[in-house]
């Protein structure tokens, strides 16, 4: 099932409300970046995950092999732990400022979640603008290669069992977004490759679980 194309403009129009308010507290504050946290939430239940079977949780305590991590969305039962994790990052401006080590950190924090539960189905959205919403001094807009960006993200995408590397998301979504317009949009041409958009990523994790599950029904 695609994703709700409408709700997700809504939700980056919310997004760039909060950051034209205020940057600082929008980031830094992560009130923006919640907007995603929100929106993660509703796709999943639109996928009828079942509140009744599992706990849909936003912004909770995972305990990894090496050590606790905070992740963003969690489907998680009562029994079993963590089944689903939905891990949401992104960068508003700098955007060339340290990119690749913090990408392979990145790796190291699913590495941490996989080796503690190596059923676990974990997910990344990364969003970039596709430049910053507001002008800098000289009265220009910081901008940046996505299409060099994404050539970062496919080789820790796609782990496809739990003897492929612990290192690797099941599944990324690299969110490109043209901020400046009104509304914002997502750009069509970025990613070229297409299992990296957005459109099915909730469904394809939830496939992903099933097959990997078949013995734990969370619909």
């Amino acid at each position: 099932m695609p994703v709700d194309r409408k709700d997700l403009q809504r939700t980056l129009i919310k997004m760039k409300r909060l950051y034209v308010k205020d940057p600082i507290n929008a980031v830094r504050g992560q009130h923006m970046i919640r907007q995603l946290h929100a929106f993660s939430i509703k796709e999943l239940k639109r996928l009828k995950v079942s509140e009744k079977k599992v706990f849909l949780k936003k912004e909770t305590k995972i305990f990894g092999a090496h050590k606790p991590k905070k992740v963003d969305v969690a489907i998680i039962h009562e029994e079993a732990g963590p089944l689903i994790i939905v891990s949401i990052r992104s960068q508003m401006s700098s955007f060339d400022n340290n990119f690749k080590n913090y990408i392979e950190g990145l790796s190291g924090e699913v590495a941490n979640l996989h080796e503690g539960y190596p059923n676990l189905v974990v997910g990344l959205i990364y969003m970039l603008p596709k430049e910053t919403i507001q002008m800098n001094s000289a009265g220009k807009r910081e901008t940046h290669n996505l299409h060099k960006k994404e050539k970062l993200f496919k080789p820790m995408s796609y782990r496809k069992d739990v003897k492929d590397s612990p290192s690797k998301f099941e599944h990324i979504a690299y969110l490109a977004v043209d901020f400046v317009k009104d509304p914002p949009e997502v750009l069509e041409d970025i990613p070229a490759d297409p299992t990296l958009r957005i459109e099915n990523f909730y469904d394809k994790l939830l496939k992903t679980y099933q097959k990997r599950n078949p013995f734990l029904n969370i619909l």
